[in-house]
């Protein structure tokens, strides 16, 4: 296989369909000039057969198994073992990192847009540890509010934050108190 121009980095979890379907284009195009590696984080849904398969038949893909780490390790072992200058992330979190593959591109060519629609985005629901995280920032920063109103003498600007962030993530105590730290 001849040295490619770009590597694909994709890291996988339990995302067997998606897979699939994001590389279907591509196992169809065969270009010798583009590399893709999926770092498979020990999916119970048959992802890491599946690419064992596609990469006999496909010399382009390479499977690497990551043992479960998460993402951005994932993405680094991807990175490392990148054969191609350029490398272009798939991924699922929203994030920069197309932006710093369109800059490098811009800075070796002219650049150019279409408005016609060539791609589909995949979106995976967030994982429930960000949901848990989410929740407990968002009554963190309702409690801080609440602590901020009630010094002020707003008693019914405090309540509502106080009983959103009891809804969001319920206190362990009643009446404990997470005061805001400036």
């Amino acid at each position: 296989m001849q040295s490619p121009v770009c590597t694909i980095v994709i890291p996988a979890l339990d995302c067997l369909k998606k897979l699939m379907v994001a590389l279907a284009p591509g196992a169809m195009q065969r270009a010798g000039e583009i590399e893709v590696i999926v770092l498979e984080g020990g999916s119970a849904d048959g992802t890491g057969a599946w690419l064992k398969e596609r990469s006999r038949e496909w010399p382009a893909l390479r499977a690497i198994e990551t043992g479960g780490c998460s993402p951005a390790r994932a993405r680094n072992a991807g990175i490392e073992a990148a054969r191609a200058p350029l490398i272009a992330f798939l991924r699922d979190l929203a994030s920069a990192e197309d932006w710093d593959l369109w800059l490098r591109l811009a800075a070796e060519a002219p650049a150019a847009y279409s408005k016609a629609v060539t791609a589909t985005c995949l979106v995976r629901p967030p994982a429930a540890s960000i949901r848990r995280a989410a929740a407990k920032a968002r009554a963190s920063l309702n409690l801080a509010r609440a602590a901020l109103a009630r010094p002020a003498g707003r008693f019914a600007t405090a309540a509502p934050h106080r009983s959103r962030a009891f809804i969001v993530r319920p206190l362990a105590r009643p009446g404990k108190e997470i005061r805001p730290v400036f």
